[in-house]
């Protein structure tokens, strides 16, 4: 969700939603030694030589493990950038609490997804990628969407561990509502929370063929719409997916990651929004979706920021009209310096 925002006028507080990822550019990914990608094992770090000194080479010439080093002090520099420039782009005021949900641009794709980069990510934001956050009896439940490839590595692993946990106790919610203070046995030790159906966010959208059904000023370009989508690449897999409906039950189902909007309705039952990108570096029409939540209802609203066309054609136009004044103002000088002298020289011969 790019920019959903929900009061909470109980503490007078408001659930600013957002998602770091295409907000961000996509730096090479470095993996530390002991933090092997989701699908390999971990590996282990090579012995230095002598005394634990750096190896080399050669003479002169920086060993492989020290390039190495050099690459990931760079690549920590650029995330440690992103990170500032993505609090100044959604700089908020205290009364308002950032919600930041995980794609691939910050921990990589699912094939360069490993321990470090997640938990740099959940230390950056403190949180959780899969957790439910819950305002004014409404539950959100963020997906990290990128460990959803159900090839059974570390991650993926733990991500759906938790969302068994998280369906588990969603369900036990609604069902200890319907049967009063009554706890049912399967539901021991669960957490409850309100009995609503979760608004459903996460990076990756829910499986579709192409964005051929897309319309809108959002939505891809018409020779783009037909283009197929690839399982675990655009959109989530049709298993991955069939599971998550099946789990929760969303009343609503907001993503990305396409950089256009769509609108789908899964199971003729699940509405499912993808927003568009809100940077200028994906499309010319960025926007966000500015959402009014109830535990019963929802209102949504997509707000469009300047198109970047407009911007551009604003300030040639406004440095084409600054340029003219230059050149009039030059102009009329010259005709003034000129009368002047002449005037000058008429008053010289006079006498």
């Amino acid at each position: 969700m790019d920019g959903g925002r929900a009061a909470d006028s109980a503490g007078r507080r408001s659930l600013l939603l957002l998602r770091v990822s295409h907000l961000l550019p996509h730096h090479p990914q470095v993996r530390l030694a002991e933090d092997q990608p989701c699908t390999g094992r971990r590996g282990h770090r090579r012995p230095a030589d002598g005394l634990g000194g750096p190896r080399h080479s050669a003479v002169g010439h920086p060993s492989p493990g020290s390039r190495r080093r050099t690459l990931v002090r760079q690549a920590e520099e650029h995330w440690e950038d992103d990170v500032r420039r993505f609090h100044r782009m959604f700089r908020h005021s205290t009364d308002t609490e950032l919600v930041v949900l995980v794609g691939n641009h910050d921990i990589g794709f699912h094939y360069e997804m490993d321990w470090f980069k997640l938990q740099r990510f959940e230390k950056v934001f403190n949180a959780s990628s899969t957790r439910i956050v819950t305002k004014k009896g409404v539950n959100f439940l963020l997906v990290n969407s990128v460990a959803l490839h159900g090839d059974g590595c570390p991650i993926c692993q733990s991500v759906e561990k938790e969302l068994i946990k998280l369906s588990r106790d969603l369900n036990c919610s609604l069902q200890n509502s319907q049967s009063g203070s009554r706890v049912m046995d399967s539901c021991e030790g669960s957490q409850l929370y309100p009995p609503t159906p979760p608004i459903m966010l996460q990076h990756y959208p829910l499986f579709r063929v192409s964005d051929a059904g897309c319309t809108g000023q959002d939505a891809a370009p018409p020779e783009d719409r037909h283009l197929l989508f690839r399982e675990k690449y655009d959109v989530l897999s049709k298993e991955a997916s069939q599971r998550l409906l099946q789990w929760f039950k969303p009343r609503l189902i907001l993503s990305g990651h396409t950089h256009s909007g769509c609108e789908v309705l899964h199971d003729n039952k699940y509405p499912e929004i993808s927003v568009p990108s809100f940077s200028w570096r994906n499309r010319n029409n960025p926007s966000f979706i500015l959402a009014s939540v109830s535990p019963g209802s929802y209102a949504l609203s997509k707000c469009f920021l300047p198109e970047e066309s407009t911007v551009i054609g604003v300030y040639c136009s406004a440095g084409a009209c600054l340029l003219l004044l230059l050149l009039a103002h030059c102009l009329w000088m010259k005709g003034l310096l000129q009368c002047l002298s002449l005037c000058l020289l008429g008053k010289h011969k006079s006498l």
